[in-house]
């Protein structure tokens, strides 16, 4: 028997398409591109802030630290010499108007005029001043000067060469030095009882430059000149 399909149903069995797939297809990778710096645009460039170098009063804790007591208007002093050579650029006049072997030598002079004072007193005096007066000599190129009094120092040592240390810088040197002291004795192989006498013998010192204010003046320094500014770069 013969099946014969009408015409109308061929067709649509014919013109039918296939199901569509519905299998999600990975969208297309977007890419960015850059547009290139306008002529207005500026690359960001960090600043920091400059470094400001420390005053000689500046605490700086070490365990078990042999303190040397500096009077207060002594380490005011010290902050007023940080101020006016680090911001106001200043520097002292040298030779200094009072020197180091001045202040020494005034007071081993005060010192051993006391009456009744012993002779071994009276060496040990001059036996620790001398020792202040060899460790400024040797500490002030290294440690006691800031950056800005280097150039200073280096005219100096050519135009007075027959000279130490101790007769041309002054009074503030020799106060920033005892504010060092006290560190550099951590390493001196000495008795706790040599150390405390050496300390308390420094102390003495250090009260007897308080208690002589004309040691320092603000009129010891000036300003630097242009041509230094330059050489202090």
């Amino acid at each position: 028997m013969k099946v014969v399909l009408k015409k109308e149903e061929k067709e649509k069995e014919v013109s039918t398409p296939p199901a569509p797939d519905k299998t999600p297809k990975p969208k297309p990778e977007k890419r960015q591109i850059s547009s290139p710096p306008s002529d207005t645009e500026q690359p960001e460039v960090k600043r920091t802030k400059p470094k400001t170098e420390p005053s000689f009063i500046d605490e700086v804790e070490i365990e078990n630290e042999i303190k040397i007591t500096i009077p207060p208007a002594l380490q005011n002093w010290l902050i007023d010499d940080w101020d006016l050579v680090t911001r106001q650029k200043k520097i002292l006049q040298l030779p200094a108007r009072v020197t180091v072997d001045h202040i020494i030598a005034s007071y081993v002079k005060e010192k051993v005029s006391v009456k009744g004072l012993s002779q071994n007193m009276e060496i040990t005096i001059v036996q620790i001043t001398n020792r202040i007066r060899d460790c400024f000599n040797s500490l002030l190129g290294n440690m006691l000067l800031y950056k800005f009094e280097r150039p200073q120092y280096a005219e100096m040592l050519t135009e007075y060469k027959h000279l130490r240390m101790c007769e041309i810088y002054g009074a503030i040197h020799l106060l920033r030095m005892f504010t060092k002291l006290g560190e550099m004795l951590q390493s001196v192989s000495s008795s706790a009882r040599a150390i405390s006498s050496l300390v308390n013998h420094i102390e003495d010192f250090v009260r007897f430059m308080s208690v002589n204010p004309s040691f320092f003046s603000l009129n010891d320094y000036v300003v630097a000149s242009p041509e230094y500014h330059r050489r202090a770069l």
